[in-house]
């Protein structure tokens, strides 16, 4: 049975290929992630939330067998199931969210380990600019305090600790050869199924992703369409949401020695270190962001009409755009790019 991992990038319709693609087609054995941030079962659900994304070496190393021990069990059981493909999905595998998350090599060197080197890799790249722009958004509703030239900001000052790397596409690629099999490495490009501000991309009735997607894990164009889950919050709605993180702060606004998302966290808490917590304080940054979130609609006064201002000063601006083009211009020496990969708009 083939293997394929959907790794990201984030803003590129993962949740939306999570929840009412892998999850739920009926020729797919899917590990997780899925509706409710939901796993196959809680050693998964640690693996992809804790062991692959944030875990230091030696606490890795200490649970390194009994992971790979599971996860063997697991593709037993998927051979077994009468499905033809499995598949994993995690835009967390792609990126850092928060700055607590391990380096992308390693996160590859131990999903090679856990899946084995003939694993498929699934990975949706975006126009950086486009993409930042959209993961802002997505982190004022994490709890982002700030505007938009302060994110940049912050992104470019902690480079060294950030996703500011991740989304060099050529350094990705070069990695993803060192542990997976070039041919099984599947590189999809966000505008080939969605045009900016437009409806996913039909092609004789067919929505073209699901149909990209179904011909590389060789399997059916399914039956249900394909939603769109996460909504954008309005531009108004971000600008009174990142306002109000500065005075509730959850998430990404969180101090040094707490994190974001903890939430996901609950099986790893309640397997592993047997944590017990009450769900005010669990799913507490869960509900300070659905109240801010409510609290932003309500006192949303911007016209229909109002944009962010992603204008950027030139001594910030020029060496973010520098940096990508350089990188797509590599890229583009072995993969076709739209032309705006090699003029980016920041």
């Amino acid at each position: 049975m083939k293997k394929f991992i959907h790794i990201g990038f984030p803003k590129n319709f993962s949740t939306s290929l999570q929840r009412d693609f892998f999850a739920v087609h009926k020729e797919i054995f899917h590990l997780g992630i899925g509706p409710g941030i939901d796993y196959a079962d809680p050693v998964i659900d640690a693996a992809f939330e804790v062991y692959l994304k944030t875990a230091k070496k030696f606490k890795y190393q200490e649970n390194e067998q009994r992971l790979e021990a599971h996860f063997t069990s697991a593709f037993q059981k998927a051979e077994q199931s009468g499905k033809k493909v499995l598949t994993a999905s995690s835009e967390h595998l792609s990126f850092s969210f928060a700055n607590d998350s391990i380096d992308f090599e390693e996160k590859m060197q131990r999903v090679a380990k856990l899946f084995g080197g003939d694993t498929n890799i699934i990975l949706i790249i975006r126009n950086q600019a486009d993409l930042i722009k959209s993961l802002y958004r997505e982190s004022v509703r994490v709890g982002f305090p700030g505007a938009y030239q302060e994110y940049i900001y912050l992104l470019y000052k902690y480079q060294d600790r950030n996703f500011y790397y991740d989304f060099r596409y050529d350094l990705v690629l070069e990695v993803l050869k060192k542990y997976f099999r070039a041919e099984n490495i599947n590189l999809l490009l966000f505008e080939d199924f969605k045009q900016a501000g437009a409806a996913l991309t039909e092609e004789d009735g067919k929505i073209k992703l699901i149909t990209s997607l179904c011909e590389l894990l060789g399997i059916n164009y399914p039956e249900a369409p394909l939603s769109h889950s996460n909504e954008a919050l309005t531009d108004g709605v971000v600008t009174v949401k990142s306002e109000l993180n500065k005075t509730t702060r959850h998430d990404l606004g969180n101090i040094l020695y707490d994190t974001a998302e903890k939430h996901r966290m609950k099986h790893y808490l309640q397997n592993d270190l047997n944590l017990f917590e009450e769900n005010d304080t669990l799913y507490g940054d869960v509900i300070s962001k659905r109240k801010l979130i409510l609290e932003a609609e309500t006192n949303n006064t911007f016209p229909g009409d109002y944009k962010i201002d992603y204008n950027l000063p030139a001594s910030l601006s020029e060496p973010v755009k520098r940096f990508y083009e350089e990188g797509n211009k590599k890229l583009s020496e072995s993969f076709q790019l739209p032309v705006n990969y090699l003029n980016l708009n920041f």
